[in-house]
């Protein structure tokens, strides 16, 4: 397990035993490399799907760098439509967002904690 292992060089050796009795064994070098990828901020971290939707997506969060985060959305005008915690987040999660209540238009989802934020146009369709 490349997670186990942790980032550098590491050993792996192998045994293998053919149908008829004969075993060899290999060693070979891995190198395991860290995934910058998942350590994003919040711009490139946040993924929204689909966009337009019907007031029903998906919210992706692709980072490891931050455990929690807010989430409001407001309207055109400025005026909160809906406020939102999310906490223990894990790289890859995804977030389901219902706001059919709403009329159609354009709206923003600003998602936020102590050291970033970011704002993502979502526009509702029917």
């Amino acid at each position: 397990s490349a997670a186990t292992a942790g980032i550098g060089v590491h050993l792996v050796s192998y045994t293998v035993t053919n149908g008829f009795g004969c075993t060899t064994t290999r060693t070979t070098s891995i190198v395991v490399n860290d995934c910058q990828e998942r350590h994003n901020i919040f711009q490139t971290a946040i993924r929204i799907w689909p966009n337009p939707n019907n007031g029903r997506f998906s919210l992706q969060f692709n980072s490891d760098k931050y455990k929690e985060f807010k989430v409001k959305v407001v309207d055109s005008k400025g005026r909160e439509m809906g406020y939102y915690e999310f906490k223990n987040l894990v790289y890859g999660q995804i977030l389901p967002f219902d706001l059919s209540r709403l009329a159609d238009g354009q709206y923003f989802v600003y998602v936020y904690n102590t050291q970033e934020s970011g704002v993502f146009p979502v526009v509702i369709v029917r």
